[in-house]
Protein backbone atom coordinates (compact mmCIF):
# COMPACT_ATOMS: atom_id res chain seq x y z
CA UNK A 1 0.00 0.00 0.00
CA UNK A 2 2.70 2.31 1.12
CA UNK A 3 4.73 1.57 -2.42
CA UNK A 4 1.26 2.09 -4.38
CA UNK A 5 1.23 5.58 -2.28
CA UNK A 6 4.61 6.97 -3.49
CA UNK A 7 4.13 5.83 -6.45
CA UNK A 8 0.90 7.93 -6.70
CA UNK A 9 2.62 11.11 -4.86
CA UNK A 10 5.59 10.84 -7.65
CA UNK A 11 3.51 10.65 -10.96
CA UNK A 12 1.94 13.59 -9.40
CA UNK A 13 5.14 15.77 -8.87
CA UNK A 14 6.61 15.18 -12.17
CA UNK A 15 2.86 15.58 -13.52
CA UNK A 16 2.93 18.87 -11.97
CA UNK A 17 6.67 19.66 -12.78
CA UNK A 18 5.94 18.88 -16.54
CA UNK A 19 3.12 21.46 -16.93
CA UNK A 20 5.22 24.34 -18.50
CA UNK A 21 6.60 21.66 -20.93
CA UNK A 22 2.48 20.31 -21.53
CA UNK A 23 1.24 24.05 -21.42
CA UNK A 24 4.06 25.22 -23.72
CA UNK A 25 2.57 26.71 -27.11
CA UNK A 26 5.63 27.61 -28.68
CA UNK A 27 6.21 25.17 -31.62
CA UNK A 28 7.92 27.76 -33.87
CA UNK A 29 10.86 29.83 -34.54
CA UNK A 30 10.14 33.16 -35.85
CA UNK A 31 11.44 33.77 -39.34
CA UNK A 32 11.76 37.57 -40.65
CA UNK A 33 11.56 35.86 -43.98
CA UNK A 34 8.17 34.17 -43.44
CA UNK A 35 6.22 37.02 -41.74
CA UNK A 36 3.38 37.69 -44.56
CA UNK A 37 1.38 40.46 -42.48
CA UNK A 38 1.76 42.95 -45.24
CA UNK A 39 4.64 45.06 -42.93
CA UNK A 40 8.08 45.45 -43.08
CA UNK A 41 10.97 44.62 -40.78
CA UNK A 42 13.80 46.78 -40.06
CA UNK A 43 17.21 44.73 -38.93
CA UNK A 44 19.36 45.69 -36.50
CA UNK A 45 21.98 44.57 -33.93
CA UNK A 46 19.68 44.02 -31.43
CA UNK A 47 17.36 42.44 -33.34
CA UNK A 48 14.44 42.65 -36.56
CA UNK A 49 11.71 44.73 -35.66
CA UNK A 50 8.20 44.32 -37.48
CA UNK A 51 7.11 47.77 -38.55
CA UNK A 52 4.64 49.67 -40.72
CA UNK A 53 5.04 53.23 -41.72
CA UNK A 54 1.73 54.82 -43.18
CA UNK A 55 1.01 57.76 -44.59
CA UNK A 56 2.09 61.11 -46.32
CA UNK A 57 5.92 61.40 -46.42
CA UNK A 58 5.60 64.78 -45.69
CA UNK A 59 2.99 65.24 -43.16
CA UNK A 60 3.89 65.08 -39.65
CA UNK A 61 4.86 61.73 -38.16
CA UNK A 62 3.42 60.23 -35.20
CA UNK A 63 4.98 57.19 -33.13
CA UNK A 64 2.50 54.73 -31.56
CA UNK A 65 3.87 52.46 -28.66
CA UNK A 66 1.87 49.83 -27.53
CA UNK A 67 1.45 48.39 -24.36
CA UNK A 68 3.16 44.62 -21.80
CA UNK A 69 1.60 42.19 -24.27
CA UNK A 70 -0.92 43.49 -26.64
CA UNK A 71 1.19 43.82 -30.46
CA UNK A 72 1.12 46.48 -32.60
CA UNK A 73 -2.56 45.50 -33.96
CA UNK A 74 -3.84 47.31 -31.25
CA UNK A 75 -3.51 50.54 -33.13
CA UNK A 76 -6.18 49.52 -35.68
CA UNK A 77 -8.81 51.68 -34.57
CA UNK A 78 -6.47 54.28 -34.53
CA UNK A 79 -4.39 54.66 -37.69
CA UNK A 80 -6.67 55.10 -40.39
CA UNK A 81 -8.01 58.09 -38.17
CA UNK A 82 -4.61 59.67 -37.68
CA UNK A 83 -3.89 59.62 -41.61
CA UNK A 84 -6.94 60.69 -42.37
CA UNK A 85 -6.38 63.88 -40.10
CA UNK A 86 -2.80 64.31 -42.07
CA UNK A 87 -0.28 62.50 -40.12
CA UNK A 88 1.96 60.00 -41.00
CA UNK A 89 2.16 56.75 -38.38
CA UNK A 90 5.03 54.79 -37.24
CA UNK A 91 3.57 51.05 -35.65
CA UNK A 92 5.79 48.13 -34.20
CA UNK A 93 5.73 45.52 -32.54
CA UNK A 94 7.36 45.70 -29.17
CA UNK A 95 11.03 42.96 -29.19
CA UNK A 96 9.46 39.57 -27.80
CA UNK A 97 5.86 40.67 -28.44
CA UNK A 98 4.06 40.09 -32.41
CA UNK A 99 6.39 39.94 -35.22
CA UNK A 100 9.65 41.04 -33.92
CA UNK A 101 12.53 39.16 -32.03
CA UNK A 102 12.60 37.09 -29.34
CA UNK A 103 16.03 37.66 -27.95
CA UNK A 104 17.26 36.10 -25.38
CA UNK A 105 18.58 39.07 -22.99
CA UNK A 106 17.43 41.41 -20.61
CA UNK A 107 13.75 43.42 -21.73
CA UNK A 108 14.42 46.35 -19.65
CA UNK A 109 13.83 50.66 -20.43
CA UNK A 110 17.52 50.48 -21.89
CA UNK A 111 16.16 47.68 -24.73
CA UNK A 112 13.32 49.08 -25.44
CA UNK A 113 14.49 52.51 -25.53
CA UNK A 114 17.18 51.51 -27.74
CA UNK A 115 14.71 49.66 -30.19
CA UNK A 116 12.54 53.00 -30.84
CA UNK A 117 15.85 54.93 -31.51
CA UNK A 118 17.06 52.08 -34.24
CA UNK A 119 14.16 52.03 -36.27
CA UNK A 120 13.78 55.89 -36.64
CA UNK A 121 17.64 55.36 -36.99
CA UNK A 122 16.62 52.57 -39.78
CA UNK A 123 14.49 54.67 -41.07
CA UNK A 124 16.31 57.45 -41.59
CA UNK A 125 13.69 59.88 -39.76
CA UNK A 126 15.28 62.25 -38.47
CA UNK A 127 12.78 65.32 -38.01
CA UNK A 128 11.21 65.47 -34.45
CA UNK A 129 8.32 62.82 -34.15
CA UNK A 130 5.14 62.86 -31.77
CA UNK A 131 5.11 59.93 -29.52
CA UNK A 132 1.86 58.12 -28.21
CA UNK A 133 2.30 55.71 -25.81
CA UNK A 134 -0.30 52.88 -24.22
CA UNK A 135 0.40 51.27 -20.70
CA UNK A 136 3.70 50.23 -20.23
CA UNK A 137 4.10 51.96 -23.89
CA UNK A 138 3.68 55.37 -22.20
CA UNK A 139 6.77 54.57 -19.98
CA UNK A 140 8.48 54.04 -22.75
CA UNK A 141 7.95 57.06 -24.98
CA UNK A 142 8.70 59.25 -21.15
CA UNK A 143 11.93 57.14 -21.12
CA UNK A 144 12.99 58.07 -25.13
CA UNK A 145 11.83 61.36 -24.00
CA UNK A 146 13.94 62.01 -21.39
CA UNK A 147 16.84 60.51 -23.33
CA UNK A 148 16.04 62.22 -26.39
CA UNK A 149 14.23 65.22 -25.64
CA UNK A 150 15.84 66.99 -29.21
CA UNK A 151 13.65 64.49 -31.43
CA UNK A 152 10.26 64.78 -29.30
CA UNK A 153 7.86 67.49 -30.31
CA UNK A 154 4.87 65.65 -28.29
CA UNK A 155 3.70 62.86 -25.77
CA UNK A 156 0.81 61.52 -25.33
CA UNK A 157 0.32 58.85 -22.48
CA UNK A 158 -2.60 56.45 -22.12
CA UNK A 159 -3.34 54.86 -18.55
CA UNK A 160 0.90 54.69 -18.60
CA UNK A 161 2.82 51.97 -16.22
CA UNK A 162 4.05 54.80 -13.22
CA UNK A 163 4.81 52.57 -10.54
CA UNK A 164 6.64 48.82 -9.75
CA UNK A 165 4.19 46.54 -10.24
CA UNK A 166 4.48 43.65 -7.43
CA UNK A 167 4.63 40.39 -9.31
CA UNK A 168 5.60 38.15 -6.06
CA UNK A 169 7.11 35.10 -6.33
CA UNK A 170 7.06 35.53 -10.11
CA UNK A 171 10.50 37.33 -9.85
CA UNK A 172 12.40 34.75 -7.89
CA UNK A 173 14.62 32.31 -10.29
CA UNK A 174 12.75 27.97 -11.00
CA UNK A 175 9.54 28.87 -8.94
CA UNK A 176 8.60 32.04 -10.59
CA UNK A 177 9.65 30.30 -14.12
CA UNK A 178 7.37 27.31 -12.88
CA UNK A 179 4.18 30.07 -12.08
CA UNK A 180 4.70 32.14 -14.93
CA UNK A 181 5.03 29.58 -17.79
CA UNK A 182 2.22 27.30 -15.68
CA UNK A 183 -0.38 29.69 -14.64
CA UNK A 184 0.28 33.34 -15.72
CA UNK A 185 1.48 33.03 -19.65
CA UNK A 186 -1.08 30.77 -20.57
CA UNK A 187 -3.90 32.85 -19.30
CA UNK A 188 -2.92 35.85 -20.84
CA UNK A 189 -5.49 35.48 -23.95
CA UNK A 190 -8.55 35.28 -21.02
CA UNK A 191 -7.00 38.21 -19.12
CA UNK A 192 -7.28 41.04 -21.96
CA UNK A 193 -10.77 41.10 -21.72
CA UNK A 194 -10.60 42.55 -18.17
CA UNK A 195 -8.83 45.75 -20.28
CA UNK A 196 -12.76 46.32 -21.93
CA UNK A 197 -15.99 47.29 -20.46
CA UNK A 198 -18.02 45.06 -23.05
CA UNK A 199 -15.87 42.25 -23.76
CA UNK A 200 -18.49 40.68 -25.23
CA UNK A 201 -18.26 43.16 -28.25
CA UNK A 202 -14.80 41.78 -29.22
CA UNK A 203 -14.81 37.81 -29.29
CA UNK A 204 -12.12 37.36 -31.26
CA UNK A 205 -9.45 39.38 -29.17
CA UNK A 206 -8.54 36.54 -27.65
CA UNK A 207 -7.66 34.16 -30.57
CA UNK A 208 -5.79 37.46 -32.16
CA UNK A 209 -3.59 37.65 -29.05
CA UNK A 210 -3.06 33.53 -29.54
CA UNK A 211 -0.90 34.19 -32.25
CA UNK A 212 1.86 35.28 -31.27
CA UNK A 213 2.44 33.20 -28.32
CA UNK A 214 3.31 29.91 -31.30
CA UNK A 215 6.56 31.55 -31.36
CA UNK A 216 9.68 30.76 -29.53
CA UNK A 217 10.73 33.31 -26.45
CA UNK A 218 7.21 34.76 -26.16
CA UNK A 219 7.09 33.29 -22.41
CA UNK A 220 10.61 34.63 -21.73
CA UNK A 221 10.52 37.72 -23.36
CA UNK A 222 6.75 38.23 -21.40
CA UNK A 223 8.61 37.28 -17.96
CA UNK A 224 11.86 38.99 -18.33
CA UNK A 225 10.12 42.28 -18.77
CA UNK A 226 8.08 41.83 -15.65
CA UNK A 227 11.22 40.86 -13.91
CA UNK A 228 13.59 43.91 -15.86
CA UNK A 229 10.87 46.70 -16.54
CA UNK A 230 8.04 46.26 -14.38
CA UNK A 231 10.14 46.55 -11.49
CA UNK A 232 11.68 49.87 -11.85
CA UNK A 233 10.21 53.29 -11.50
CA UNK A 234 9.49 55.70 -14.46
CA UNK A 235 8.91 58.82 -12.34
CA UNK A 236 11.83 60.33 -13.30
CA UNK A 237 11.33 59.98 -16.81
CA UNK A 238 7.92 61.94 -16.14
CA UNK A 239 9.95 64.49 -14.34
CA UNK A 240 12.22 64.29 -17.48
CA UNK A 241 9.30 65.70 -19.72
CA UNK A 242 8.49 68.75 -17.64
CA UNK A 243 12.18 69.13 -17.76
CA UNK A 244 12.53 69.92 -21.31
CA UNK A 245 9.72 71.35 -21.10
CA UNK A 246 7.54 68.75 -23.72
CA UNK A 247 4.14 69.21 -24.20
CA UNK A 248 1.87 66.29 -22.83
CA UNK A 249 -1.68 64.74 -23.12
CA UNK A 250 -2.55 62.12 -20.37
CA UNK A 251 -5.73 60.00 -20.81
CA UNK A 252 -6.99 57.77 -18.38
CA UNK A 253 -10.28 55.61 -18.89
CA UNK A 254 -12.54 56.05 -15.37
CA UNK A 255 -13.18 52.38 -15.03
CA UNK A 256 -9.39 51.21 -15.97
CA UNK A 257 -8.85 47.61 -13.82
CA UNK A 258 -5.53 47.69 -14.50
CA UNK A 259 -4.16 51.08 -13.56
CA UNK A 260 -6.41 53.11 -11.29
CA UNK A 261 -7.43 56.31 -12.46
CA UNK A 262 -7.01 57.91 -9.06
CA UNK A 263 -3.22 57.72 -9.75
CA UNK A 264 -3.64 59.99 -12.91
CA UNK A 265 -3.42 63.09 -10.19
CA UNK A 266 -0.15 61.59 -9.63
CA UNK A 267 1.02 61.00 -12.52
CA UNK A 268 -0.10 64.53 -13.99
CA UNK A 269 1.32 66.60 -11.69
CA UNK A 270 4.79 64.61 -12.29
CA UNK A 271 4.40 65.63 -16.23
CA UNK A 272 4.15 69.45 -14.96
CA UNK A 273 2.60 72.50 -16.04
CA UNK A 274 2.46 71.12 -20.11
CA UNK A 275 0.31 68.59 -18.99
CA UNK A 276 -3.40 68.42 -20.08
CA UNK A 277 -5.34 65.36 -18.62
CA UNK A 278 -8.51 64.00 -19.32
CA UNK A 279 -10.70 61.33 -18.46
CA UNK A 280 -12.84 59.80 -20.16
CA UNK A 281 -15.58 58.09 -19.04
CA UNK A 282 -17.40 54.82 -19.18
CA UNK A 283 -13.78 53.43 -20.44
CA UNK A 284 -11.08 50.58 -19.98
CA UNK A 285 -7.68 50.12 -19.80
CA UNK A 286 -8.37 49.74 -23.78
CA UNK A 287 -9.74 53.12 -24.05
CA UNK A 288 -8.00 53.74 -27.18
CA UNK A 289 -9.70 50.97 -28.78
CA UNK A 290 -13.31 50.21 -26.89
CA UNK A 291 -13.66 53.96 -27.34
CA UNK A 292 -12.07 54.95 -30.52
CA UNK A 293 -14.87 57.30 -31.22
CA UNK A 294 -13.41 60.15 -28.47
CA UNK A 295 -10.05 59.20 -27.51
CA UNK A 296 -8.95 59.21 -31.45
CA UNK A 297 -10.07 63.18 -31.92
CA UNK A 298 -8.05 63.80 -28.62
CA UNK A 299 -5.29 63.03 -29.41
CA UNK A 300 -5.49 64.30 -33.06
CA UNK A 301 -6.48 68.00 -31.53
CA UNK A 302 -3.94 68.35 -29.27
CA UNK A 303 -1.30 67.21 -31.81
CA UNK A 304 -2.79 69.57 -34.23
CA UNK A 305 -2.54 72.73 -31.96
CA UNK A 306 0.44 75.14 -32.00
Amino acid sequence: MKKILWITLVVVLLGGLSLPVWLNQERLQLQPSEISTGGKIATTENGFIHYRLQGQEQDPLIVLVHGFSVPSYTWDRTVPYLIARGFRVLTFDLYGRGYSSRQHSKYDRALFVGQLNDLLMQLEIDEKVSLVGLSMGGAIVSAFAAEYPHKVEKVVLMAPFHQPIDIGPMKYPLLGDYLAYTFFVPSMPESQYDDFIEPDSFPLWSEKFKNQMQYKGFRFAILNTAREFLQSDPMADFRAIEQFEIPSLLLWGDQDKVFDVKNRVLVAKTLGNKNKMVVVNNAGHALHYENDDRVNPLISEFLLAP
